[in-house]
């Protein structure tokens, strides 16, 4: 699965996709995430299956190209 990380590099839970669900793309990006919520089979942490995701990043201070 994939990982949901802070700010600070923490691991806040893990993603699978669910069936015709992409994550790659949304790889280094802040996300909302929406599924059914578990727990990894070995205690890990939280599981979620991910059945709609939106990106969130934050709006860039820089110069727009």
């Amino acid at each position: 699965p994939y990982m949901v990380v802070n700010e600070s590099g923490g691991i806040v839970c893990y993603v699978r996709p669910a069936p015709g669900t992409l994550l790659r793309t949304y790889v280094g990006h802040w996300v909302g995430i929406s599924g059914k919520k578990t727990r990894l089979a070995d205690g890990r942490g939280p599981l979620i299956t991910a059945e709609s995701l939106k990106l969130l990043d934050p709006p860039s201070d820089g110069p727009q190209s």
